[in-house]
């Protein structure tokens, strides 16, 4: 989806450990969101 910090390899992306903490921060986010939207 972001492919501009790393050349496509064959149209798979490999999963490295920059694509894990990065799913894993986008998660926490929309975890926050959810929480504070549920609060309001």
């Amino acid at each position: 989806m972001c492919p501009h910090w790393r050349a496509p390899v064959s149209g798979r992306r490999p999963r490295t450990a920059r694509a894990r903490e990065v799913e894993a921060a986008r998660r926490r986010l929309r975890r926050v969101a959810e929480a504070e939207a549920g609060e309001a």
